[in-house]
């Protein structure tokens, strides 16, 4: 999916530990698809956050990319 628009917003250094992550594809309209990203630490602190715009390609039936 090639990105037409990303933000990223690190907001401090994680803790020692496992990072939880949590991706979604919260608007899909036409052939875009905004995804929004949200990263914590092992102290359940937000450390990282991302907005991406990025254009969804689909296959047509008989198998060819659309644009």
């Amino acid at each position: 999916m090639p990105t037409l628009e990303l933000t990223a917003c690190i907001r401090g250094v994680p803790a020692p530990g496992r990072l939880r992550v949590r991706q979604r594809a919260r608007v899909l309209a036409g052939n875009l698809v905004n995804q929004v990203c949200e990263i914590w630490d092992a102290r359940d602190r937000v450390v990282a956050q991302d907005t991406q715009l990025a254009s969804v390609r689909m296959l047509r039936t008989d198998g060819a990319p659309t644009i």
